[in-house]
């Protein structure tokens, strides 16, 4: 068995040889050895049994009530995780570290934990007490208990490619249907495939404005290669949702429902925008009221339709560097002289969306 120079167990502690040889086996494939920063509940649980993975923070408990009633009931396994807590913690308590949950007395409001590091130390924690000393709240759940149907859907996150530009529509693209005709709890799960650095990836629905710039992740987002977004669906309704990783790497979508009319399908971003890349150099003395101002890039905007009515548009210009400062002007087509905008925007920024 691996050992420290004092000859105590690394890692999991057990006089059960089972244990270690799934401990062994998991950081084999895992890290490749015991030489490991680490892990945390929610992310070791899924790859050992498949249990959905959830990280919520503990300064709210407003809906524990709720996930304690599924965890007595068997759809769910749940941890408390110390995390950098800034308070003094409790006695025997560290720093950085997670214990898992072995019962709930609702009666009482007590909630018994289990330490990895010391099987015989039993901990009780009160439900009123919980943001004293704990951080974070690991939840991993048992699909099968919750949904009838899984689905799932691979690809691949070109980073080079999907960050090229600061907006969604560079990002890879899914179309999420409910065909069914009442309304549907949807749950999807964004699965990082083994690596061996930390990353961030998150699904997020797409923005009314599909040019928008790459929000910042929702809540429940963060760096262990698993996120879960829950959406709940009109009957007879549809979403766009984009992927962004801070590295480019494998993913497994897992589609989660109790229809088999909700489907997921990859959406190509020509369906939603149109796109046109130019390269342009030596344009330093092209500023507005420049004599040179008209060898900036310039295009041609026609909007052709059987009808004469309005249309909404909306259009950005991005820059691969995205500290460079932008300015885009429309112009009627006729104004040769480019002397009248139709837009009132002068200041030239890192963002231009009109």
């Amino acid at each position: 068995m691996p050992t420290d120079e004092k000859g105590c167990q690394l890692s999991l502690v057990s006089d059960h040889i089972v244990d270690k040889i799934v401990e062994m086996a998991y950081l084999q494939v895992k890290s490749g050895s015991y030489a490991t920063t680490g892990s945390n509940t929610a992310m070791d649980t899924f790859l050992l049994t498949g249990y959905v993975p959830e990280v919520k923070a503990l300064d709210d408990i407003s809906s524990m009530q709720e996930i304690i009633g599924c965890y007595k009931s068997g759809k769910c396994l749940l941890a408390l995780g110390t995390g950098q807590h800034p308070n003094k913690l409790d006695e025997p308590l560290i720093g950085n570290h997670e214990y898992p949950v072995i019962d709930v007395d609702l009666q009482h409001g007590i909630i018994a934990l289990q330490d990895p590091l010391d099987p015989s130390l039993c901990l009780q924690t009160n439900l009123d007490t919980l943001i004293g000393n704990y951080q974070q709240l690991y939840i991993n759940w048992r699909t099968d208990k919750l949904f009838a149907f899984e689905k799932t859907l691979e690809f691949f996150y070109n980073r080079e490619k999907c960050d090229k530009f600061n907006t969604v529509m560079n990002k890879q693209l899914f179309f999420l249907e409910n065909g069914s005709d009442s309304e549907q709890n949807i749950w999807l799960l964004l699965e990082s495939h083994l690596q061996a650095e930390k990353s961030i990836a998150y699904l997020q629905e797409l923005p009314k404005d599909v040019l928008s710039s790459t929000s910042s992740p929702h809540v429940g987002a963060c760096d262990i290669g698993l996120n879960l977004l829950k959406l709940k669906m009109d009957a007879r309704s549809s979403k766009k949702i984009f992927c962004h990783s801070s590295t480019s790497n494998a993913f497994t979508i897992r589609l989660y429902s109790n229809s088999p009319s909700v489907n997921i399908g990859r959406l190509n971003a020509d369906k939603c925008s149109k796109a046109l890349e130019c390269k342009v150099s030596n344009l330093e003395q092209c500023f507005m009221g420049s004599p040179f101002y008209y060898k900036n890039p310039t295009f041609q905007l026609e909007i052709v339709h059987h009808q004469a009515k309005q249309f909404p548009l909306n259009l950005q210009l991005l820059s691969e560097n995205f500290q460079d400062m932008v300015n885009l002007q429309i112009y009627h087509l006729k104004d040769h002289s480019l002397e009248l905008s139709l837009i009132h925007i002068s200041e030239p920024t890192r963002h231009a969306q009109i």
